[in-house]
């Protein structure tokens, strides 16, 4: 099984998947912008039976991305640096799990 890792898990679609591929088997990392999501999303989990880790992650967030990632991403060249309006996709793309 694979090792995966879900940003926006904590609603609709990436929440969704997170817990479907947990239940599948996967490992899932499975990430919420909000302490909130997180606290729903491992209650969720634990009603269903299925295993996942689910952690606080906003990754528009410097000290957060550091805590996940263990390394400063600011160093310019960052989809994240970017205004909104100049991140790949902003236009007129969505990301999934984003």
């Amino acid at each position: 099984m694979a090792n995966i890792l879900i940003t926006g898990a904590g609603s609709g679609l990436g929440r969704g998947a997170a817990l479907g591929l947990a239940q599948a088997g996967h490992h899932v990392i499975a990430s919420a912008e909000i302490w909130s999501q997180v606290r729903d999303l491992r209650s969720e989990a634990q009603r269903q039976g299925v295993h996942l880790d689910a952690a606080k992650l906003d990754v528009t967030d410097e000290i957060d991305r550091k805590h996940a990632f263990g390394y400063d991403q600011s160093g310019g060249n960052s989809e994240f640096d970017q205004p909104p309006a100049r991140r790949a996709g902003s236009d007129d793309q969505a990301s999934v799990g984003a």
